[in-house]
């Protein structure tokens, strides 16, 4: 009786052992084939060798990570994205032993510079790619004043900035005879804009943007009108008390 039990029991780890060496480490159940689209501006290849290492990470400390029923398209994704900064996002679609990967890759919005090093900067404001200093007016050009250290990938605009920098640039394109060279966020915080004809704009980053150049452009007309040129700075920061001076 104990013999049979015993047999029984090896038996049992034996199959056990054939099932799991089976379906967990032999390459029957692998991903073989890594395919990938909407490359454009980042290298394919690289982007396929860093793929294919990723799964070839061991997962629990004994099967690879390309195995079918280890696999996680949600790991795999993050990793490219934070891999490659220039990548938004990754869509995974996969079968038993083919790994289809779609990429979205960041789009320039802007270029976001901290004292000598600038970025380009994506609607999500995130820096992806080192860039020229200047553009003058044909693309958003923020000029960040506050301390602290960016990481290519990083978050360096908050959604709520991006949007106030957008509209404003709009705004000032359509209503205004110049338009922004550079905006400016200070040490402290707070928003400017550098116009094309050398003189600033200072905001209220709480208050609504139309409204603030509504303002403005009611002291333009009403009250600074050709001496333009001769501004230094308007400062729109204290509702419809807007304060202007010219240079010395």
């Amino acid at each position: 009786m104990l013999r049979r039990k015993l047999f029984y029991f090896a038996a049992f780890l034996c199959a056990g052992g054939v099932i799991f060496y089976f379906f967990f480490i032999s390459d029957k159940f692998e991903i073989k084939e890594v395919n990938i689209t909407g490359f454009r501006a980042v290298n394919e290849e690289e982007v396929r060798n860093a793929t294919n290492n990723i799964l070839d990470e061991k997962k629990l400390g004994f099967a690879k990570a390309r195995n079918h029923f280890l696999f996680s398209g949600e790991s795999l994704g993050a990793s490219v994205v934070e891999l490659f900064p220039k990548i938004a996002s990754v869509e995974i679609e996969k079968t038993t032993d083919i790994l289809n990967i779609s990429l979205e890759e960041r789009k320039v919005l802007g270029v976001w510079c901290q004292g000598s090093d600038c970025f380009y900067f994506d609607k999500e404001g995130v820096i992806f790619e080192e860039a020229p200093r200047s553009f003058g007016s044909l693309m958003i050009t923020v000029e960040d004043e506050r301390d602290g250290e960016a990481n290519m990938g990083s978050v360096v605009l908050g959604h709520e900035q991006v949007a106030f920098i957008k509209e404003a640039r709009g705004l000032l394109s359509r209503n205004f005879p110049f338009s922004v060279h550079t905006f400016v966020i200070t040490k402290k915080g707070e928003y400017e804009i550098l116009t094309s004809e050398g003189w600033r704009v200072l905001l209220d980053k709480s208050a609504g943007v139309e409204y603030q150049l509504s303002n403005l452009k009611y002291v333009l007309d009403e009250a600074i009108a050709d001496q333009r040129g001769e501004l230094e700075y308007v400062d729109l920061r204290l509702g419809n008390r807007v304060y202007y001076k010219f240079r010395d």
